[in-house]
């Protein structure tokens, strides 16, 4: 075992683990920030090792400000007490840092010595602050937490330097009036110079949106990967990469957790570290480790705990049929806990993540595996008083059968497609209907490669408009029976509407699914995916909907046949590839242009014709023909004016860029006002083609017009004769 363990595991801590950012963010708002930075964590994610780790260094680097952390505890009890406590680690800790003796930190020490060790040049203000402490505190708890909190300021006055770390503020859920100190703790860092850190869980701390804020991501599965081969090497298990992949898969975004079963394995006999062994190690914290005591405890601090039992069942119940969410007020009445009982325990296992709570319902956590456990456990033991001995066997039984499930579902997962971020770059643009469609793609380009199907896509006359989706997300999120069918990761749906103009009347939700399957997708298939989809619409309320297919090897003809007859879509794995492809370099499309120019001129006075001018001039820098460039004045000169006529622009200007490549050039026009399609009323034949369009289009090769939040846009290309 290396000598330096405990250096590798604080410098992971402190730069590995996804935490670096976070880190970087956190040490520059230290050096050059004021006021407060929330830090948003998930449970269990190691939050307050990193801010720990970070004071260390910094007490003995003195790389930042003098830091002072100040943790809520769960044993303070009260408001009073932890602002109190506040008060004396503060006082002590600025003692620590002058003295330079760090072990001073982890003191408890009073008053009286706090006034010994203090030095001469905080003697004044210290004496002042102890003064607060002794005065009697009569008050009501916010004034109580404002008197302790002040010596802060008292410092601050004097013309200390320091860093103010608060730690773990979810707390102040489980105490009476525990926003006094909440608000507290916000006031201070509203109203001093000191840069503070706000760090709590991210369901509690979020709500505050006065601060900037920083998320402290879980770590990656390369990054759990690397943290459990530190661990394995400390702990001396011999972990083969099957077994450490499981732990990074099913525990990774937990690194306590993991840290708890290395700790059981070191301690069993049994230190080859395979799947029966991890899964051993994880039952008995389970059952009597730190993995269980924390769910335990997160638990009995919501609900007192001669109520613990029926919450647990209803919890367990909700866990197990993920399908239909309850609302809060069928919930609270099945608790039989009253009302601020029940609005307190929500607040506390909503922080936890046990439960999400949004728009009035209660939803179990997905995919959270311990936390199934740990409920169908308790219950059977607790509630249905199984025999331990049953119980604990069949977990370890259930858990190791398992362990091939979850991995082969994590290589399915790694090779699918991210169906919501290609559903997020559906942007009203044009494909190839070859791409969409099975039976054109099997007739035109069966057998080709890749790179001669691309080829060929560009001059496919047959296209296939895309909607505008502005979001996604897998279908499991908006309807839960999805998930026990495919992964979340195989099955998503896009919203958004049909093309730019985003009219209310043209929403639509595209639901799109991977079909597992080795051979193409079958007519039975296709109708039985078609109806799962269709149902989803429907119990989500979407209004207009398409429906989107992707089978790894395409489909046979008589599941094209059904896809035709629903008016849905179906594309194999190579389809859907190409599709991506082409939608990325759409996004990058920019970054290949040599030369770019932009001007704004106003509209009318006969303005156009500076555009033109303007655009003569690149034309012969660039060496475009004379009658080519004649012909992009006119059609540039017809956009401009048509531009003035009919938009009724607020600001009276028109936006226009020129993008000369090697063999074209592309001009954008765009202003604000009425859109293009708004401005289209009935029988109104001069806006029938918008803008001149057919001259426009007569001129120039490629013409879109898209509509902006407010305005239009233009683009039109000239490829130059000699490319």
């Amino acid at each position: 075992m290396p000598a330096d363990f405990a250096q590798q595991q604080a410098a992971y801590l402190m730069k590995g683990a996804g935490y670096k950012d976070t880190l970087d963010r956190i040490e520059q708002h230290a050096r050059s920030g004021s006021g407060g930075l929330v830090l948003a964590a998930p449970p269990v994610v190691g939050c307050s090792s990193l801010l720990q780790n970070l004071y260390d260094a910094s007490f003995r680097k003195g790389s930042l400000p003098k830091p002072i952390y100040l943790s809520v505890e769960v044993s303070d009890e009260s408001v009073v007490n932890s602002a109190r406590r506040f008060a004396l680690s503060f006082l002590t800790q600025v003692i620590a840092f002058r003295r330079r003796e760090i072990e001073l930190t982890t003191t408890a020490i009073g008053p009286d010595e706090i006034a010994r060790l203090s030095s001469i040049e905080d003697n004044t203000w210290i004496d002042r602050a102890l003064e607060r402490l002794s005065e009697r505190t009569s008050g009501n708890d916010s004034e109580v937490v404002g008197l302790y909190l002040s010596i802060i300021k008292l410092a601050e006055s004097a013309g200390l330097k320091a860093f103010l770390i608060f730690d773990n503020l979810h707390h102040t859920l489980l105490f009476e009036n525990g926003k006094s100190l909440m608000e507290g703790v916000l006031n201070l860092c509203r109203q001093s110079s000191f840069p503070s850190v706000i760090a709590g869980r991210r369901r509690f701390v979020s709500s505050n949106d006065e601060f900037d804020r920083v998320d402290l991501n879980a770590p990656t599965r390369a990054e759990a990967v690397d943290f459990i081969a530190l661990h394995a090497i400390k702990n001396e298990i011999a972990i083969d990469e099957a077994s450490r992949d499981l732990l990074a898969v099913q525990f990774g975004s937990r690194p306590e957790f993991i840290r708890a079963i290395f700790k059981r394995l070191t301690s069993s006999d049994d230190r080859l570290g395979g799947f029966a062994a991890i899964q051993r190690a994880y039952v008995e914290e389970l059952f009597t480790g730190s993995i269980g005591s924390w769910f335990r405890r997160e638990i009995s601090s919501a609900v007192p705990n001669r109520k613990q039992g029926k919450l647990i069942e209803l919890l367990e119940n909700l866990n197990r049929d993920r399908s239909l969410p309850q609302s809060l007020e069928a919930f609270q009445r099945l608790t039989h806990l009253d009302n601020s009982e029940f609005d307190r325990a929500v607040m506390i296992l909503n922080a936890a993540e046990i439960v999400s709570v949004a728009s009035n319902r209660i939803e179990s956590s997905s995919d959270d595996l311990a936390l199934a456990d740990y409920l169908r456990s308790r219950h059977r033991l607790e509630n249905l008083g199984e025999p331990r001995s049953v119980v604990v066997s069949q977990t370890i039984a259930q858990c190791i059968g398992r362990s091939s499930e979850i991995m082969a579902s994590t290589y399915r997962a790694s090779t699918a497609l991210d169906l919501p971020d290609l559903l997020r770059r559906f942007d009203a643009s044009t494909v190839p209907l070859a791409l969409l469609d099975p039976k054109i793609f099997n007739e035109r380009y069966k057998g080709k490669t890749d790179e001669e199907i691309e080829g060929e896509l560009k001059t496919d006359s047959d296209i296939f408009d895309l909607p505008f989706l502005v979001f996604a997300a897998s279908t499991a999120s908006a309807y839960r029976p999805i998930g026990s069918l495919v992964s979340k990761e195989r099955s998503a749906f896009g919203s958004g509407f049909r093309d730019r103009n985003c009219k209310i009347e043209d929403e639509i939700y595209w639901l799109a699914t991977e079909i597992d399957t080795k051979l193409p997708a079958t007519g039975e298939q296709a109708e039985f995916w078609c109806d799962r989809l269709e149902a989803a619409a429907i119990a989500s309320n979407f209004s207009s909907y398409h429906i989107w297919l992707i089978a790894p090897d395409g489909f046979d003809d008589e599941a094209s046949k059904v896809l035709v007859d629903r008016n849905a879509n179906g594309s194999s794995r190579k389809q859907a590839g190409i599709l991506a492809r082409i939608l990325a370099k759409n996004d990058i499309s920019d970054q290949t242009l040599e030369s770019e120019y932009e001007i704004v001129i106003p509209m009318g006075e006969e303005s156009e014709l500076i555009a033109a001018h303007t655009l003569e001039e690149i034309g012969k820098k660039h060496g475009i023909k004379s009658h080519e460039i004649n012909q992009i004045k006119t059609a540039l000169v017809e956009a401009c004016i048509n531009a003035s006529e009919h938009s009724h622009s607020p600001d009276g200007r028109i936006h226009q860029k020129f993008a000369v490549g090697e063999d074209h050039i592309t001009i954008t026009i765009s202003n604000r006002g009425v859109r293009l399609a708004d401005a289209k009323r009935p029988g109104d034949d001069s806006l029938r083609r918008g803008w001149g369009l057919k001259l426009i289009e007569k001129l120039m090769d490629d013409v879109h017009i898209s509509q902006t939040d407010d305005g239009t846009r233009l683009s039109m290309t000239k490829r130059f004769a000699n490319a």
